[in-house]
């Protein structure tokens, strides 16, 4: 009888941590990104934009000797005495004009950030022959990031940089 009770046990626990798994994990369509340390203060090839000095977006406008790459940054900040969760952290590059289209989607695992810490995650490198193909008439490419803290959603847009496709 008490091996029947811990194999109810087990049985029940392995679906239910399985069923765990999948409903936390990211979008698969998206890649999914680590966190790295403070990246400041930024080159001047990264063009930025803040939301209350917390939350950063960033693109970064490189090459790759043959042409234009561009990369989305998010760069978090916790100004407070405590520790706090970030929770579904997404980096992606979306290309106008209007409607906005997007070109590069990127996750960020959720994760702890400890007070007076900064912390930055880095999506996916972008070639502008790529930007073109999936857009052929981008003018402009902009960062768009988002992450919540405590149930509240934060998006933040970079400036816009120019591609003229």
């Amino acid at each position: 009888m008490r091996f029947t009770r811990r194999r109810g046990g087990i049985v029940t626990a392995v679906p239910m941590a399985l069923l765990t798994l999948v409903l936390t994990a990211p979008s698969a369509s998206a890649a999914v990104r680590s966190w790295s340390p403070d990246p400041f203060p930024t080159p001047s090839n990264w063009y930025c934009a803040d939301k209350s000095r917390v939350v950063y977006s960033c693109l970064i406008n490189s090459s790759d000797g043959t042409q234009s790459v561009y990369k989305a940054v998010m760069v978090v900040t916790n100004y407070t005495a405590v520790g706090y969760q970030m929770s579904a952290p997404v980096v992606n590059i979306w290309s106008t004009p209007s409607p906005a289209q997007q070109i590069q989607d990127d996750a960020c695992y959720a994760s702890a950030l400890s007070a007076g810490y900064t912390a930055s995650c880095y999506g996916s490198w972008v070639k502008r022959s790529t930007v073109c193909a999936t857009r052929p008439n981008a003018a402009t490419i902009t960062a768009n990031v988002a992450v919540s803290f405590g149930g509240t959603r934060t998006t933040v847009v970079s400036p816009a940089l120019a591609v003229n496709c």
